[in-house]
């Protein structure tokens, strides 16, 4: 498959954890995504964006089936099943993904270390007073992490690929999740699959065929695959605090994966 796209789901109800001393931002990748500008709500924009508006509806969908499933509110309209949620979208870049979350009710978070990126989607937001109330940062997960931040979701969405350790970005995402009354917290990563197929058509086709994407958007032997984000996922350590006493436990993580994204659906 091309991309994959999952719910990682943590089993506890609070969490502690050490803050990171460093950040994982690949300054190279920083500029590429910092000067992309107002193409960030350019749906024909050859800026590497273009694609995300074909993308978005289907993510924003998955999300909220799987928070609806995970927290119980399966029962409530589609349309409130993330009121009152803190979501953390990390590199929100323009706001494509916290727009759509936010017109859901979802009280949201959404962080990008490039400053460019973060008055685009402040500019933008400011149009609907659906979306005037999101909190946009220049901060890394890190400097989340560090701040003892916690949150019913974050999503990292399209953006692993584009770090240089993705290991150490994976756990400071999972640190910052924390269930709800009992219930499971959520963490969702999409990124590109390495197979021989991504690089054909995420690389040669998207890139230097289609020009959908600029050259050099992609490196493919920094995708991951299913199997190695499994791997992250299952591996990272959390510390949770019992419901009932206090006491410190150890939590694991679910990894589901999903295969596949639909553009146009």
């Amino acid at each position: 498959m091309l991309s994959t796209l999952g719910a990682r789901y943590i089993r506890h109800a609070s969490a502690r954890c050490r803050a990171l001393s460093y950040d994982r931002v690949n300054k190279e990748e920083l500029q590429k995504f910092a000067s992309v500008g107002s193409d960030w709500w350019d749906p024909n924009s050859k800026s590497g964006t273009g694609p995300l508006h074909d993308m978005n509806p289907v993510r924003v969908d998955f999300v909220r089936r799987s928070v609806a499933e995970a927290l119980n509110r399966t029962h409530l309209f589609e349309s409130q099943q993330l009121k009152g949620l803190n979501i953390l979208d990390v590199g929100c870049g323009g706001g494509l993904l916290s727009e759509s979350l936010a017109r859901l009710g979802a009280n949201m978070t959404s962080i990008d270390p490039a400053p460019e990126n973060i008055k685009v989607a402040s500019s933008h937001s400011r149009n609907d007073p659906l979306t005037a109330t999101i909190n946009y940062k220049q901060s890394t997960i890190e400097e989340i992490l560090a701040s003892g931040q916690k949150f019913d979701v974050v999503c990292a969405l399209e953006v692993i690929e584009h770090v240089d350790d993705p290991r150490g970005f994976i756990q400071a995402c999972a640190q910052c999740v924390q269930g709800r009354d009992g219930a499971p917290g959520n963490l969702f990563v999409s990124t590109m699959n390495r197979t021989k197929k991504a690089h054909l058509m995420a690389v040669v086709g998207a890139e230097y065929v289609l020009g959908l994407l600029p050259p050099g958007t992609h490196e493919w032997n920094k995708f991951i695959t299913p199997d190695e984000l499994r791997i992250m996922v299952e591996s990272t350590p959390v510390e949770s605090q019992s419901n009932d006493n206090n006491d410190k436990q150890s939590s694991t993580m679910k990894f589901i994966k999903q295969n596949g994204i639909v553009l146009k659906p």
